[in-house]
C-alpha cells in the first residue's frame, strides 16, 4: 500500500521527540541507551501511518549473516520494510556505518542516526543529502522518505496481492449469482414458485423457464 501521509515539522510526534531529547539534556544524559529511546518512540508512533509496526532488536539473517538492528519495521504481511540503527553521539557515525555494513546489515531502507545526524540508505545506496536532526524539517523529510520507499520486489508483491484480491472478489460475486440461480431453478421445478428472498441479478442472466 502506497504511503500517502505527509509528516510536517509541527506533527505532534515530532514535537514529542524533541521534548524527550530536551528532557534528557536537562538531566545531562546523552548516551545512546537513553537518547535512542526517543527515536524508537518516534518510529513506533509514526510507522502506524504506513501500516507498519516496529520490532526492536529483531534477529534477521541477511545473505547468510545474522544481524540484529536496533529496530525492524514490518508490514501486515510481516515483510521487512525498513531498519533503524542508533549510534552514540560520541561515536564517529561514518565509521560505525562502515562497521555495520561489514557485518552484513541490510541497506534496503535503513536509517543510521546518532541524534545529531541521520543517514538514509535505500536500495543499497546512501541518499543525499544527510539529515540534520536538530531541524524539524529535516526530521519530517527523513520520515517521509523512509516510509514512502518500497523495494521493487515488495512493490511487485503488493500489486499481485491487489490483483488477487480483486479476482477473488469477482469470483465471489459470480459464485453468489450461480448459487442463487440454482436455488431458483430448484424452487421453480420442485416447489412451483420463485423464492422472493434469494438475491438475484436476473437482468444479467437469461430468463428462467419452468420445466
Amino acid at each position: 500500500m502506497a504511503f500517502t501521509h505527509h509528516f510536517k515539522p509541527a506533527h505532534k510526534e515530532i514535537k514529542r521527540y524533541y521534548e524527550a531529547l530536551a528532557s534528557y539534556a536537562g538531566h545531562q544524559v546523552a548516551h545512546e541507551g537513553a537518547t535512542s529511546t526517543a527515536f524508537q518512540n518516534l518510529l513506533a508512533a509514526t510507522c502506524k501511518k504506513a501500516d507498519w509496526h516496529l520490532v526492536p532488536q529483531l534477529a534477521t539473517k541477511i545473505r547468510g549473516k545474522q544481524v540484529r538492528p536496533d529496530g525492524t519495521l514490518c508490514d501486515d504481511f510481516n515483510l521487512h520494510r525498513g531498519y533503524w540503527e542508533a549510534k552514540d553521539s560520541s561515536d564517529k557515525l561514518d565509521a560505525e556505518i562502515r562497521k555495520k555494513i561489514a557485518l552484513g546489515y541490510p541497506l534496503s531502507n535503513t536509517i543510521f542516526e546518532d541524534t545529531a545526524t541521520a543517514v538514509l540508505f535505500q536500495n543499497g545506496v546512501e541518499t543525499e543529502p544527510r539529515y540534520d536532526l536538530a531541524k524539524a524539517q529535516d526530521l519530517s523529510d527523513l520520515l517521509n522518505h523512509f516510509y514512502s520507499h518500497t523495494e521493487p520486489d515488495i512493490e511487485g508483491f503488493e500489486q499481485a496481492v491487489d490483483e488477487l484480491t480483486k479476482t477473488v472478489s469477482e469470483m465471489r460475486q459470480i459464485t453468489t449469482q450461480i448459487v442463487s440461480l440454482i436455488a431458483q431453478v430448484f424452487a421453480v421445478k420442485y416447489v412451483g414458485f420463485v423464492l422472493p428472498d434469494v438475491p438475484l441479478m436476473l437482468s444479467q442472466w437469461p430468463p428462467l423457464r419452468t420445466v
